[in-house]
């Protein structure tokens, strides 16, 4: 049993330490198709993304979907317009 228990912490240690290396990068693909300088800091400091990403072929399986994020945007525009 405390063989299983610590098999166990050790998963989430590792979950968590996963977690702690992401970096965000701070561009879009609208920068990076507008090659802007945003993107160009990114490419530096990340390399080259394979295109089928930069395209939205390919997602992260935890990402939105693209519908879904589109109409939060919308949403998220339309209440910021109406408080100002």
């Amino acid at each position: 049993m405390e063989a299983w228990i610590d098999d166990g912490a050790h998963l989430l240690r590792s979950l968590f330490s996963q977690a702690q290396r992401y970096r965000h990068a701070g561009v879009t693909r609208d920068d990076m198709g507008a090659n802007n300088a945003r993107a160009l800091a990114a490419m530096e400091k990340f390399g080259l993304l394979p295109i089928d990403i930069l395209e939205g072929h390919r997602r992260s399986h935890f990402a939105l979907p693209i519908a879904v994020v589109m109409l939060w945007r919308s949403m998220t525009l339309t209440r910021w317009r109406t408080t100002r």
